[in-house]
């Protein structure tokens, strides 16, 4: 929310150098013809608002961040990892004395302000405007004559007609269109003629609905100076455009008699809505001369409106530039360690143990060991040890210090010296000290037997294999002690597929 609320003030903001361009260059292209038009400044309007409309579509355009380096799988349950580091040893930081806003919520907040004194002050205007309508009649059938002969020459169905006596000069109000006139209007034939007309002829070009759009913008960019100023010269230019077709309609005989009302009109206060009336003394000179020329207005052509709509594109760049977008991040990679080696050699050196000692040697096998790897399935046939189980696999409550909640293994107690064999056949991938850059481990022994299966061995007192060795179900791997961090002579023994542990129980001979 934050984001998409810092990319509709910046589109907002943008509105002002956006309308100060298009006001200036509609000025331009205004005194090159001598005449206004509606279209020109209806250009300019929509290239102020621009940046506005703009704001939103372009957070919604997802920015994909560049995809993370694959990773490689990292199992958090691992054996007698280190504890979490003790809440002592964390630095606690300091509460900050004071929380500011953020410049966004600040400014935010401003604009809202903003927001609420303009629409207060349009607030006073309709009030004014539904005043004058509460004091008003609606004209019957005998002075509604004229209008609707008027609106019949016009093909427009006539509106509704009120009459007020408090009414200045006759305007055009509301969505739907409802003419309000003074009633001494009605008393001078010629010069109502002359003003419904006119105000018919608002009706008919949708004037009244436009003006409306253009009051909202303003309200909605109250700070937007510029296209205040736009909007002036729009609606100036509707009042050219309507009187150019008034003129038409009464015919261009009138044009010296329309430009007397229109100056008597003028003359009268200003209206709280688009009237028959005044505005600046610019727009008056403009007016006049266009009507005492017989109504021509220039119809600027699609080149003139599109040299206006082209201020819409460095506009566009700029904003695309500075507007944050949502972020989504591409998916992190995790790839499974592939098993070192997979495929079992054939072929075992044998060699017998020493004569006359009775310490752990290698196991005599005869023949070749093989693995059936068009199964997934490995047979552990022989039992690895005889000892006593003292924890299982799985979470436990009470655990030693320092190692996980999370048991990735089963803990088997047994004398030190106790020989360890191996289940099924196998080749060793790890006999040392330590297991994964930890010495936790002590003496560990890993044993791939294919397809994926795997198992492990930890805290041994002394190692009888090496890696890359071949051995066959019950070899001697080594005996059983208390290396790494250990409570007491045991053996940790695993069972993984794929990288996944597995409960042993599952598995393993003597441990279900």
């Amino acid at each position: 929310m934050t984001g998409l609320l810092t990319a509709l003030l910046l589109g907002a903001a943008l509105t002002l150098p956006a309308a100060g361009l298009a006001w200036l260059a509609g000025l331009v292209l205004q005194a090159r013809t001598g005449q206004s038009s509606p279209a020109l400044w209806r250009s300019a309007r929509l290239v102020a608002i621009l940046p506005l409309l703009l704001a939103p579509v372009l957070f919604a355009i997802p920015q994909t961040l560049p995809p993370m380096p694959a990773l490689e799988f990292i199992d958090e349950t691992a054996l007698d990892l280190p504890a979490a580091t003790p809440a002592r040893d964390v630095l606690t930081a300091a509460p900050a004395a004071l929380t500011l806003p953020s410049l966004e919520i600040l400014l935010a907040a401003v604009y809202a302000i903003g927001l609420i004194a303009s629409l207060l002050f349009a607030l006073r205007r309709h009030h004014h405007r539904r005043r004058l309508l509460a004091h008003s009649r609606i004209a019957d059938a005998s002075e509604r004559v004229l209008l609707d002969r008027e609106a019949g020459k016009l093909d427009l169905p006539a509106p509704e007609l009120r009459l007020c006596a408090s009414a200045a000069s006759p305007f055009l109000t509301g969505w739907r269109g409802v003419i309000v006139a003074p009633e001494q209007l009605l008393r001078t034939p010629e010069l109502a003629r002359h003003a419904l007309v006119h105000e018919l002829c608002h009706l008919r070009r949708g004037d009244e609905r436009d003006r409306l759009l253009g009051s909202a913008l303003t309200i909605l960019l109250w700070f937007n100076w510029p296209l205040r100023q736009v909007e002036r010269e729009l609606d100036a230019a509707r009042e050219i455009a309507c009187d150019s077709d008034s003129i038409q309609a009464l015919g261009r005989t009138q044009c010296k008699v329309y430009a007397a009302t229109l100056i008597e009109t003028m003359r009268s206060s200003a209206q709280p809505v688009s009237a028959f009336g005044p505005h600046n003394r610019r727009q008056r000179e403009m007016r006049i001369k266009s009507i005492l020329s017989g109504g021509r207005t220039v119809r600027h052509s699609l080149l003139t409106v599109g040299a206006v709509l082209l201020l819409a594109i460095p506009v566009a760049c700029a904003q695309t530039a500075v507007t944050p977008r949502r972020v989504v991040s591409a998916p992190v990679e995790q790839i499974a360690p592939e098993p070192e080696m997979r495929v079992i050699a054939d072929v075992i050196t044998v060699q017998d143990p020493v004569p006359g000692t009775s310490g752990p040697g290698k196991t005599i096998a005869e023949g070749r060991v093989r693995v059936d790897v068009s199964s997934d399935q490995v047979d552990f046939i022989d039992q690895v040890l005889e000892g006593r189980v003292t924890s299982g696999f799985g979470a436990r409550p009470s655990r030693p210090l320092g190692a996980n909640r999370f048991h990735g293994g089963t803990d088997i107690a047994a004398p030190v010296g106790t020989e360890i064999h191996a289940p099924a056949a196998g080749v060793i991938t790890h006999a040392g000290m330590g297991f994964e850059g930890s010495d936790r481990w002590g003496n560990t022994v890993m044993i791939d037997h294919g397809n994926g299966w795997s198992t492990l061995y930890a805290h041994m007192d002394s190692l009888a294999v090496e890696p890359g060795e071949v051995l066959a179900a019950g070899s001697v791997l080594g005996t059983v002690g208390q290396t790494g961090v250990a409570t007491g002579p045991h053996l940790h023994v695993e069972v993984r597929h794929e990288g996944e542990r597995l409960d042993p129980a599952g598995y393993l001979p003597g441990l279900d």
